[in-house]
């Protein structure tokens, strides 16, 4: 397959993608879900009083980057229903086009296309960008830090080392199991490094920086996590708001 006719493939995945989330959007699922409710709350005291936090409390606890989402969407286009839904919209999209582009970086452009291709009519993949959940966040993250591992791995170059330490930061602030993407990207250094053999410095050193720019970036959500009480999921810990 020419590149010409891969990009045109790939733009008719994501059309196809588009046209099965976006269709009835905001009415297939009918109304929120009690999480989407309390994510929804959270975006307009964060509009109307400034309530930014890293770590929300209320709900047993969970992380701040999906309020943030959805308070930039509700400022956009208004308190309603489809601006709570708009988010996961966006984050089932972006999900669309990394997967499809790891999947071409691993295995070439016709693995790429058929990932690609499942994804965009999976019916979780579709259900996932309808409904407004903060572990919709994490499958980008995921696929980022896959590419920018990927070059990583290849060609060690200090750049792709900041930004996936940047992608491993900032996944700390979508859903609690993220801290998984660490052991990934710590799994996959060490392999590197082993396998450098007599480039095993330099290569150490890159990977050395995408953990110090993964703590850096990470380093609110690591606090709030190790230090502040309300920081637990445990129901026990948390306070109920």
């Amino acid at each position: 397959m020419t590149r010409g006719w891969g990009l045109i493939a790939a733009a008719a995945i994501l059309l196809l993608a588009g046209v099965l989330r976006f269709a009835a959007f905001g009415e297939t699922p009918p109304g929120l879900q009690h999480d989407e409710m309390f994510k929804a709350l959270e975006a307009r005291q964060l509009l109307s009083a400034g309530d930014f936090r890293v770590f929300y409390p209320s709900n047993q606890g969970h992380e701040g980057g999906y309020v943030w989402l959805l308070a930039v969407s509700t400022a956009l286009l208004g308190a309603n229903v489809v601006a709570i839904k708009f988010p996961a919209f966006v984050m089932g999209m972006l999900t669309v086009a990394l997967t499809m582009r790891l999947g071409a970086r691993l295995g070439g452009r016709a693995v790429g296309l058929a990932v690609g291709g499942l994804l965009a009519v999976s019916m979780w993949g579709i259900f996932v960008s309808r409904v407004s959940l903060r572990a919709g966040m994490l499958p980008v993250f995921t696929a980022l830090l896959g590419l920018c591992v990927i070059s990583l791995v290849r060609r060690p170059r200090g750049l792709m080392a900041v930004a996936a330490g940047a992608v491993m930061g900032a996944a700390l602030y979508t859903y609690t199991s993220s801290f998984a993407l660490w052991a990934a990207a710590g799994t996959a250094g060490l392999i590197a490094v082993v396998s450098a053999r007599g480039a095993w410095r330099r290569t150490a050193g890159r990977w050395m920086l995408v953990a110090v720019i993964g703590v850096a970036v990470g380093l609110p959500m690591i606090v709030a996590r190790l230090s502040d009480p309300e920081a637990s999921t445990d129901p026990a810990r948390s306070p109920a708001h």
